[in-house]
């Protein structure tokens, strides 16, 4: 199970935040500033795997995207570009390129990825040998934008992007030849004809079928003096019309004296190089300038839903550079044809299909947070994001749990019960109720036939009502917790869709949580499948029954019974005094079952 989760876009800071911001009046920007001046896309990206202060990407393109497009610092072991991860730091100095991402995650890695860098001189394709040096402090980083200076080649770069598509603006402000540079991941085939270079990756890290291809198109604004391949061992084939194999590289070359800026727009498609080249007409009409506009309106448009009055500069920025980072993921999957029409390749079943799709979200991350926050502000959004996952039961039998794109292990718990309750309760339509109550039943009720979807420890659970330990705790008491909430979510579903039968069913097993209870310690702890506590308890250790923390931590996720919760610790005053305990602890923490220090324990222990 992949433990890791997904921070890029998490809003929980975001949320704390709001409720603090409004007794602060000092001086502010003057009226009639953009909102979009507001936000700052380096904010979180001062991280690497050891400590993480974000996990986030300086990401360009419009809300909700299918491709978000940004800058890689990373020039190191090729793994990183192959798998995704920590592959752009602001402490970095160096651009290797410009990369076409769909990563929501550092943990979960990457997938149809590719880059496009400039250059001038000699040829070098190799991620160390094309790098550039970079002024940040100089350089422009917005969501609808980045523009900086690659010293090395004399070129000032430029970017934007559409939902699908990116426009770059290459000026070469030295010399008489030009070369672009595009990198695809891992396992791919290019094809260069006249301005025009198309072809497909098949680089992912899971959640695809067989027959899975991101396809790209990208068109120069000139025809190339030159061109050619260059393969994985760095051997240039000059005038190669067709290159195929892992670690490929193509190269574009033209001149550059008369025209000094060179235009450059990039389709992606997951159905075609004709659906590419689609998007291209219908996102980028009007070229660089058109499209950047569009984008910024857009980003405009949403930050608007919400205004504040008062606080600090600091604030400010904090606040819409963090409902920018709201409105990143998940990525849209789905297109629009030439008829106007959303279509879809299937990620599930392999097949194109009608409708919308949406991938690279984790409910276990956000589904208090992110989900939450849309139906208040972006309510529209979520309707068309909601319906998507009821078509994703539809191709693939269950909701999804981490989908990037597809199904894919992470994390515990069916938290998209959650999520279809709370839009249930406050009224969101846009999609088949019955249909969506039918796919969280399952969650509930039945044995997922795979540890990527619904509740992988269903099967003890349902005999026990607790999710036992066997040679060592995992995350099983956290995993008890987490259910005995779900089921309570889907319960209040059922009630809504007047299922009283099933209603009455789950409600009994919302108290499950007590099984794990043990009063001798004070705290929820894990159990064998014998009854017996599983042990020696040690308050401090981390995943010995918990996930992503200890007993202090993860005592608390009994949300849906705050009272059953106080009177298992003998009283709302005792738990609050409980609270009050833990508050005031230093940052105590035992490795456990995890072996070594994660990251989470580190950034616990330096926070003050």
């Amino acid at each position: 199970m992949n433990r890791k989760r997904n921070r890029i876009g998490s809003t929980f800071a975001f949320i704390c935040f709001v409720a603090g911001l409004f007794a602060y009046r000092p001086a502010l920007a003057a009226e009639g500033d953009r909102l979009l001046d507001w936000v700052n896309p380096l904010q979180g990206t001062d991280s690497n795997i050891d400590m993480s202060h974000g996990g986030t990407l300086p990401l360009v393109a419009p809300p909700w995207p299918m491709t978000h497009w940004s800058p890689q610092t990373n020039t190191g072991m090729r793994s990183f570009f192959d798998t995704g991860g920590w592959w752009f730091q602001s402490t970095g100095k160096e651009i290797c390129g410009f990369r076409a991402t769909h990563q929501p995650s550092p943990w979960m890695g990457d997938y149809g990825q590719f880059m496009v860098m400039p250059q001038t001189g000699e040829l070098k394709a190799d991620l160390g040998g094309r790098a550039s040096e970079y002024d940040q402090a100089s350089s422009t980083f917005k969501p609808d934008y980045v523009r900086m200076q690659l010293a090395k080649f004399a070129v000032d770069a430029e970017m934007t992007a559409s939902e699908r598509c990116g426009v770059m603006r290459f000026t070469f402000t030295e010399g008489d030849t030009g070369r672009i540079i595009f990198d695809p991941a891992k396992t791919s085939h290019i094809e260069i004809e006249g301005r025009t270079l198309r072809g497909y990756t098949t680089a992912n890290n899971g959640g695809v079928p067989k027959n899975w291809k991101a396809y790209f198109v990208l068109k120069l604004d000139r025809d190339p003096t030159g061109f050619g391949g260059v393969d994985d061992h760095g051997k240039v084939s000059a005038d190669a019309k067709t290159i195929d194999g892992e670690w490929v590289k193509a190269y574009l070359e033209f001149k550059t004296t008369d025209q000094r800026a060179v235009n450059v727009s990039i389709g992606t498609s997951y159905i075609s190089y004709e659906q590419a080249e689609q998007n291209i007409k219908a996102e980028t009409d009007g070229g660089f300038d058109a499209t950047r506009t569009r984008t910024a309106d857009a980003w405009e448009k949403n930050l608007g839903r919400i205004k504040i009055t008062g606080g600090t500069v600091d604030q400010r920025r904090t606040f819409y550079s963090c409902l920018y980072r709201a409105q990143t993921f998940p990525h849209k999957l789905h297109e629009i044809n030439a008829v106007g029409k959303p279509i879809h390749f299937s990620v599930y079943d392999g097949k194109l299909h009608d409708g919308p799709s949406y991938g690279d979200i984790g409910f276990w991350d956000v589904y208090r947070t992110n989900f939450s926050l849309w139906s208040l502000v972006f309510p529209e959004q979520l309707q068309e994001i909601l319906n998507a996952f009821v078509i994703t039961a539809d191709e693939s039998g269950w909701m999804p749990q981490w989908p990037s794109p597809g199904h894919r292990s992470g994390m515990i718990g069916s938290h998209v019960d959650a999520v279809y309750a709370d839009a249930i309760a406050k009224n969101i339509g846009g999609f088949d109720k019955e249909k969506a109550y039918a796919a969280v039943r399952k969650n509930a009720f039945e044995v997922p036939p795979a540890g990527n979807i619904g509740r992988s420890k269903m099967t003890e659970y349902l005999k026990l009502g607790y999710v036992p330990s066997g040679k060592d705790a995992g995350y099983t008491v956290s995993e008890s917790l987490d259910y005995a909430y779900d089921n309570w979510c889907v319960a209040q579903v059922a009630k809504a869709l007047g299922k009283t039968e099933d209603y009455d069913t789950l409600m009994k097993t919302t108290k499950n949580y007590e099984k794990l209870w043990d009063p001798e310690v004070g705290f929820f702890r894990p159990k064998k499948a014998d009854g017996t506590w599983f042990g020696p308890f040690d308050q401090f250790a981390w995943s010995n029954g918990y996930v992503e923390g200890g007993a202090w931590q993860c005592t608390w996720a009994v949300q849906h019974d705050i009272d059953g919760l106080a009177d298992l610790m003998g009283g709302r005053e005792k738990m609050a005094a409980k609270l009050d305990q833990m508050m005031g602890l230093p940052p105590i923490f035992h490795i456990g079952g995890y072996g070594k220090i994660i990251h989470e324990m580190t950034e616990m222990a330096v926070v003050p």
